[in-house]
């Protein structure tokens, strides 16, 4: 950016030749300005430019400031440009690989096609929806060890999604089928214990305890997990058949009992022959 040109300004010539000036004393001026001193920058009899100027109309200043900081403000232009340009490029990158996550996902219809997709994408929710389709497909053919990792990898993926705990549900009951209770029902534990699942996969983790509890014929804790299931899911689907089990369950109804009988005084409680014994004795002597 050149400053245009205001006002006729006076050639060196010109001055040298104005009657008003000691032509000797101009040229000595002109050979101290172009003296060696001069050239390696003595700058003693200079005047700071801001100060100079600062009466200076604002077409000056604005050329000065140009000619003082434009590398500063061509590399700054530069830099900026240069951002934008990467951030867009970024965000363009991103847009087309969900795209084709997206259409990857599309594709897959089969069992082995969603594992895939799982593992390719894993850590994705997409990925997580893909596996947990996979072992629900293996669940329902009752290939429950095959089940039972898929499920696993399926709530990795769904981490932080109310969907992870149908996952993990997945995965006890897939445990629990293949023969492996003890590790199934551990699972079943903690998501009945997880306060951040829906209320609803608590529910039915509850349940789903009380069951394998009735089946062994552990009718005091069956009888706790169904009503803490129906305490969880009150009006829904694992809340009733909760109370269906408390209500048509005999064994439940005794199990509730029999805390009460084993609180009754001992004084009412009938005695012992030896104690039946050692009364008629004592009365005897008396």
């Amino acid at each position: 950016m050149n400053r245009p040109p205001k006002k006729h300004k006076k050639t060196k010539d010109d001055i040298l030749n104005d009657p008003r000036f000691d032509r000797k004393d101009l040229e000595e001026a002109d050979r101290r300005l172009h003296s060696k001193d001069a050239l390696q920058g003595d700058d003693r009899n200079l005047v700071h430019v801001d100060d100079a100027f600062k009466e200076a109309d604002i077409e000056d200043q604005v050329w000065l400031f140009w000619n003082k900081y434009k590398k500063s403000i061509i590399y700054l232009i530069i830099a900026i440009f240069l951002g934008v340009i990467a951030v867009e490029g970024y965000r363009m990158y991103q847009r087309s690989a969900v795209r084709s996550m997206q259409a990857a996902y599309g594709q897959a219809d089969t069992p082995e096609a969603l594992t895939a997709f799982g593992e390719k994408y894993a850590g994705n929710p997409l990925a997580g929806f893909a596996l947990l389709q996979s072992a629900d497909s293996q669940y329902e053919q009752g290939n429950y060890t095959a089940a039972a990792p898929l499920y696993k990898s399926a709530a990795a993926s769904l981490a932080n999604t109310y969907v992870q705990g149908r996952a993990r549900l997945g995965e006890a009951m897939s445990q629990i089928q293949a023969g492996q209770t003890e590790l199934g029902k551990n699972l079943l534990s903690q998501i009945s214990a997880d306060q951040t699942a829906l209320l609803s996969i608590r529910a039915e983790a509850t349940f789903d305890l009380g069951v394998i509890a009735l089946a062994a014929s552990d009718y005091a804790n069956a009888r706790r997990y169904f009503e803490q299931a129906s305490a969880l899911d009150k009006d829904g689907p694992w809340g009733t058949q909760a109370d269906r089990q408390l209500q048509q369950t005999p064994e439940l109804a005794e199990a509730a009992s029999a805390p009460a009988q084993a609180e009754a005084p001992a004084a009412a409680q009938p005695a012992t022959d030896a104690e039946a014994t050692t009364t008629d004795a004592s009365d005897a002597a008396e």
